[in-house]
C-alpha cells in the first residue's frame, strides 16, 4: 500500500506533470547540446554529457522555479540545492551512460535517454522534498 500511496502522492499530481513538461524542454536543451558536442565537436560521450547537463540544469531551475513549484524566495539557496541534486544526477547519468555504452553496447544517444529516465524520477523526488519544499 505504501508504494501506491507514494505513486499517488508524487507522480499523479500537477507538479509532477509540470516537472515532466519542464524536463521535456530541458531534455531538448540537454540532448541538443549533447548532440552538438558529441557529433560536431567530437567530444567524448562522457564530456558531452557533463556539458549538456549543465545547460539543462540552468534551464530546468528557471522553469521549475516559475512554473512547477512557483517559488520566488531564497533563489540562490534553492539554485545551489537544485544544482547539487543535478550534480549528483550528472554523476549518476554519466556512469549509467558509460555502463550502457561500454558494457551493454548501446548507442550513446540511446544510453543517454535511458539514463535520463532513471535520473528524472530520483531528481523530482529530491527537488520536491528538498529544493522547493514550502515551510
Amino acid at each position: 500500500m505504501k508504494i501506491i500511496s507514494l505513486i499517488k502522492n508524487n507522480f499523479l499530481k500537477k507538479d509532477f506533470i509540470s516537472y515532466c513538461i519542464v524536463g521535456g524542454i530541458g531534455l531538448l536543451v540537454d540532448i541538443s547540446v549533447y548532440y552538438v558536442c558529441y557529433s560536431f565537436f567530437s567530444l567524448s560521450y562522457a564530456i558531452s554529457n557533463i556539458i549538456s547537463s549543465h545547460a539543462g540544469v540552468v534551464n530546468n531551475f528557471v522553469l521549475n522555479s516559475i512554473f512547477t513549484f512557483k517559488t520566488k524566495d531564497k533563489i540562490l539557496l534553492r539554485f545551489l540545492q537544485f544544482y547539487g541534486i543535478a550534480f549528483l544526477g550528472m554523476i549518476l547519468s554519466t556512469y549509467l551512460i558509460i555502463l550502457f555504452t561500454d558494457i551493454i553496447l548501446m548507442h550513446p544517444l540511446i544510453a543517454k535517454l535511458f539514463a535520463l529516465g532513471i535520473v528524472t524520477i530520483l531528481q523530482f523526488l529530491s527537488n520536491k522534498y528538498i529544493t522547493f519544499r514550502k515551510k
